[in-house]
């Protein structure tokens, strides 16, 4: 066992205790989509230490919402990818607090196509993956953008702009 800080209260838990095993903990305990450890945003996968201070995230803090957004729009594109893997989409960000996406032959989404995207996003919710924070060199997502043909904020003609060593990419 360990001790914690969690909002404010000293908890003993397991060794090996994720954000996620901590929520029923917590005073908030609903739409929670991370955490603060040591002042430090973290997923819910992580498994926090002895003396950690722990301040979780739901979607009423503005950092939440960003968390909740950049998911709902992995599990969009993973969605999307898994129904129609010969389609590319274009996201793009802010219209009056939505999102617009088309697909990049600009083929119209119809009703039908919306509901089998909107159900295969109901399926991978429902099976409670965890993202997958991946940090690998420049070139090879560069390259995976290129061949996966990314587009939107992460355009990869964009990345030659980018000096850094690796980048942060994440996965369902």
């Amino acid at each position: 066992m360990i001790d914690i800080h969690l909002e404010g209260n000293i908890l003993s838990v397991p060794d090996d205790a994720t954000i996620k095993e901590l929520i029923p903990l917590s005073a908030r305990t609903e739409l929670v989509c991370g955490a603060y450890v040591n002042n430090i945003v973290k997923s819910l996968e992580f498994s926090v230490k002895n003396g950690d201070d722990v301040r979780m995230i739901d979607v009423r803090d503005e950092v939440g919402m960003r968390i909740y957004f950049s998911t709902l729009l992995l599990i969009f594109s993973k969605a999307t990818h898994n129904v129609f893997p010969e389609k590319e989409i274009s996201i793009s960000y802010s219209l009056g607090g939505g999102i617009y996406c088309e697909f990049k032959n600009r083929e119209p989404m119809t009703v039908e196509t919306i509901e089998t995207i909107k159900q295969e996003m109901n399926s991978i919710i429902s099976r409670e993956i965890a993202v997958q924070k991946l940090k690998i060199p420049w070139r090879e997502a560069y390259l995976f953008m290129r061949h996966h043909k990314v587009s939107s904020a992460t355009n990869p003609d964009l990345m030659v702009y980018v000096h850094a060593r690796e980048i942060t990419l994440y996965e369902l």
